[in-house]
């Protein structure tokens, strides 16, 4: 091979490496460009996933500031979008506010609210929640065992037996005895009372307007006048179809109601001309937020036995599926349950209590009281830090539960399936699946 022909392929050599070299500049040129837009991408992806996050708790917070500051915003608004692909900053904004327990804002001043807050800023989305709690104020009759706004009257040879609260009324008299302190407007035989009297008191004024018309909403009708070995429960009734929430109504105006040896677990609201609650009887509030018993009729009597409701001699399983005792339900008929009514008992008309009644909680009556026989009212601190609904003095205040704050990955299910509302399908906007 010759010399020029050796020159050449050094020249040919020497070509490739140059071009080679090039080459590997210009990758590592490139590889530099896409990393720096990379560390961009992810330094305006972080920036949007901050801004985004911002705007969702900013959205948590209108919702309360809606809730504190709109007069009758549970009559106004329902469960849904309160702002949707709202501009904020570049960015959007979204709250979507739901009643945590039942997706009705009405039914209920005290059920919680549960706060979504969705943020968006370019491709970043994030998404908040934080649950609010109801701050109600007691009405002051909810301090007292035995409340009236008439007078009480304690016959001769009946003793009324009150535990960690007193009783508050117009006039007491009391030919019988009282076992705890007094409160009214002024007591006559005052010696009959072993605890503090304190008379002077203005005469109190019980919350009684809506009380029908707002639980009627809520109940299930019953269309008997008796209750004889019944059990009504949230999840059962002896009657037919039961209410969900455990609230019953009765309304047999003109005519008497009797229930006697039955079982019920939440809310008997009657109206009639006498309701009588009489012999054996397990009565018991099934939610916080509600009553016991509440009687429009023009009188109440309750004589009730301290004898054990017995499923053996009536004959009656008291706690079928769907109606459980302590959480427990059988097909059996051989279990014992305690003769007592807990919760706040509230009659409009006058009230007579005798016999060896039982109450834990508070009583109500907006007329005159007549105790008679060895009653006994132990009083329930609940009813004044959490009031069932309409026994505020104020429309309750709302608030925060600070360790309710959460990051979510989508909106919540709204618990109303009979509410139109997908929150799905109008998440789709703004990007938010579930």
């Amino acid at each position: 091979m010759g010399v020029s022909a050796r020159r050449r392929r050094t020249r040919g050599g020497i070509y490739l490496l140059v071009l080679g070299g090039a080459m590997l500049i210009t990758v590592i040129g490139v590889a530099g460009l896409s990393a720096a837009r990379i560390r961009r991408s992810i330094a305006v992806d972080e920036a949007g996933l901050v801004k985004s996050r911002a705007q969702t708790d900013s959205a948590v917070e209108l919702g309360l500031r809606i809730a504190l500051s709109e007069a009758g915003w549970r009559a106004s608004r329902t469960s849904g979008f309160w702002v949707h692909n709202r501009a904020v900053d570049n960015g959007i904004m979204c709250l979507y506010a739901m009643d945590a327990v039942d997706g009705d804002f009405t039914d209920s001043a005290l059920d919680p609210v549960l706060l979504t807050g969705v943020g968006g800023y370019g491709r970043a989305r994030f998404i908040s929640q934080a649950e609010a709690f109801a701050t109600p104020v007691a009405d002051q009759s909810m301090n007292y065992a035995l409340a009236s706004a008439a007078d009480i009257t304690i016959e001769a040879g009946a003793t009324l037996s009150l535990k960690r609260a007193a009783v508050r009324g117009g006039k007491i008299t009391v030919d019988g005895a009282i076992s705890g302190d007094v409160e009214a407007v002024s007591v006559v035989n005052p010696g009959n009372v072993s605890g503090t009297v304190t008379s002077g008191r203005d005469a109190l004024t019980l919350p009684s307007a809506g009380l029908y018309a707002n639980w009627a909403s809520l109940g299930t009708i019953i269309n008997s006048d008796t209750l004889d070995k019944a059990v009504l429960a949230p999840g059962y009734s002896s009657f037919g179809p039961a209410n969900p929430r455990g609230v019953y109504i009765i309304n047999q105006n003109g005519k008497n109601v009797t229930v006697r040896d039955s079982r019920i677990q939440g809310l008997l609201v009657v109206q009639c001309d006498t309701l009588v609650i009489e012999r054996s009887n397990n009565i018991a509030v099934g939610r916080s937020d509600l009553p016991v018993i509440v009687s429009l009729a023009n009188a109440t009597k309750i004589d009730m036995s301290s004898s054990p409701l017995s499923e053996l001699t009536n004959a009656t399983n008291y706690n079928p599926a769907g109606a459980p005792y302590h959480g427990d339900s059988d097909a059996l008929s051989l279990g014992l349950y305690e003769s007592v009514i807990i919760g706040v008992v509230h009659a409009t008309g006058t009230l007579e209590i005798k016999g060896s009644t039982r109450i834990r909680g508070t009583v109500l009556s907006k007329k005159a009281v007549n105790v008679q026989g060895d009653v006994r009212i132990d009083y329930r601190d609940t009813a004044s830090f959490a009031p069932p609904t309409m026994y505020t003095s104020a429309t309750p205040g709302i608030a925060f539960s600070p360790l309710s704050w959460r990051r979510a990955f989508g909106l919540p299910a709204n618990p109303n399936p009979a509410d139109p509302a997908d929150p799905q399908a109008r998440a789709q906007g703004h990007g938010v699946t579930q």
